[in-house]
C-alpha cells in the first residue's frame, strides 16, 4: 500500500466500512506573493508620489520640498530593492535597500522638516551639508566591508585632518600679533 492512499484500514475479522472520500486540502494563499504585491504597490505610489512634490517644488520652490524628494526616493529605491529581493537573492541589492531603506530615508524627509520649520536658515543649511557628508561616508563604508586596512587608512586620514585644524586654530587663537584685542572690539558693538 503506497502512502498515497486515502482508504480507512480495516480489521483483521473484515470491513464492512466504505474507503474514506479524500477531503481537498485548504486552499492556503502565499504569504510571499501578497508580501510583493505589497512591495510592488508600495514603490509606485512612493514613485507616483514622488513626482507630484517634485513638480511642486520646481513650481513653488524650497528646500524643503526638494529635500523631502530625496527622501521619497530613497524610500521608493529601498521598496524596490524590496522587491527585486523577493525574487532573487543579490547582495549588492541587499546593501542597497540596507543604505537606502533604513538609514538614509528617515534622514532626508526629516532634513525636509528642519528646513521647513527652522527659521534660522544657517542651522538647516549646516544640518543639511552634515547629513550630505554623512550620506556620502554611509555609501562609501556600507562597500567596504572586505577592505579593513582602506577603512582605517580613511579614518587615520580624517583624524589627523581634523587634529591638525584643531591646532591650527589654536595656533592661530595664540597668536598675540593678529588676535590682539581683536575680541575687545566684538563685545563694543
Amino acid at each position: 500500500m503506497n502512502g498515497r492512499s486515502k482508504l480507512k484500514k480495516c480489521a483483521p475479522d473484515g470491513c464492512a466500512a466504505q474507503p474514506a472520500i479524500a477531503q481537498p486540502e485548504p486552499f492556503i494563499v502565499n504569504e510571499g506573493a501578497r508580501m510583493n504585491l505589497i512591495s510592488l504597490a508600495s514603490t509606485v505610489i512612493t514613485f507616483i508620489f514622488l513626482g507630484f512634490v517634485f513638480r511642486r517644488h520646481l513650481v513653488k520652490g524650497g528646500p524643503h520640498l526638494l529635500l523631502w524628494s530625496i527622501g521619497l526616493l530613497f524610500y521608493g529605491l529601498g521598496t524596490l530593492c524590496e522587491v527585486i529581493l523577493s525574487f532573487q537573492f543579490h547582495g549588492s541589492v541587499l546593501k542597497l535597500w540596507y543604505l537606502c531603506g533604513a538609514m538614509l530615508t528617515a534622514a532626508w524627509l526629516g532634513q525636509g522638516s528642519i528646513h521647513l520649520l527652522v527659521r534660522k536658515p544657517y542651522v538647516a543649511i549646516s544640518l543639511t551639508a552634515l547629513l550630505a557628508a554623512a550620506s556620502l561616508v554611509a555609501a562609501v563604508f556600507m562597500h567596504l566591508n572586505h577592505e579593513k586596512r582602506l577603512v582605517y587608512l580613511l579614518i587615520g586620514i580624517g583624524l589627523f585632518f581634523g587634529v591638525s585644524m584643531f591646532a591650527l586654530l589654536w595656533l592661530a587663537y595664540s597668536d598675540p600679533i593678529v588676535f590682539q584685542g581683536f575680541f575687545d572690539g566684538l563685545s563694543a558693538k
